[in-house]
């Protein structure tokens, strides 16, 4: 009745994916009456995550990330890549329940979600790491150069699921990247489509120690 706590979770990729779990120190989540719904807690990668679900009409998800270090809790053994740096951030969003077309049945529908978005990283870095990408039809893995990204703002806002990027964009000694558009929510979150403009600019330094990547770049 007064919630639960889970401490040293791991957390594991689907069946089939080679990966090593990711480490969670501790969630509590614990039941609120007013309004009804769900809150909840993280202590995860040096940092914490936290938030409340709302779920009296249309569902209302606010969630806190402060001070989460890329760097801990596993995060190159669960998804190939070595990353460093710091991330805060805030969602906040409405997403309404509707009736199901052709059905009484009543569900949340992302697609007319509204509210916000924002994160902020410093010193985000990728030191290496591997990904898998398709090449000529066949999933081909490749290993990743060290790139300095820097700091990082991006702010979303969302009105009946479609999203304004109002900034995102990156600057470091690297390379420095500029970003406009959109991002379309849709019910469930695979199926959203962006449609963004980048503007990049690399470095001279970076672009030489990328090599035939570099050039192309």
């Amino acid at each position: 009745f007064f919630g639960v706590t889970a401490s040293n979770l791991r957390i594991a990729m689907a069946a089939g994916k080679a990966s090593e779990p990711l480490a969670i120190r501790k969630v509590a989540v614990r039941p609120s009456l007013i309004p009804p719904g769900l809150g909840f807690r993280a202590s995860a990668l040096g940092g914490t995550a936290s938030g409340t679900v709302d779920l009296l009409g249309d569902v209302t998800v606010k969630v806190e990330l402060k001070d989460v270090d890329l760097s801990q809790g596993n995060v190159k053994g669960f998804s190939g890549i070595d990353l460093a740096g710091k991330v805060n951030g805030s969602l906040d969003l409405t997403i309404p329940v509707v009736a199901m077309p052709g059905s009484k049945i009543k569900e949340p529908d992302l697609g007319q979600a509204t509210g916000t978005f924002a994160l902020e990283a410093s010193s985000l870095a990728i030191n290496g790491g591997t990904v898998t990408v398709p090449m000529y039809g066949e999933p081909t893995q490749l290993d990743l150069p060290k790139v300095a990204l820097g700091d990082i703002r991006a702010e979303i806002k969302f009105e009946k699921g479609q999203g304004a990027v109002e900034r995102l964009g990156a600057k470091s000694a690297d390379l420095e990247l500029d970003a406009k558009g959109t991002l379309k929510l849709a019910k469930r979150i695979e199926y959203s489509e962006p449609s963004l403009d980048f503007r990049l600019k690399a470095e001279p330094e970076f672009k030489k120690r990328l090599g035939l990547i570099g050039a192309g770049l």
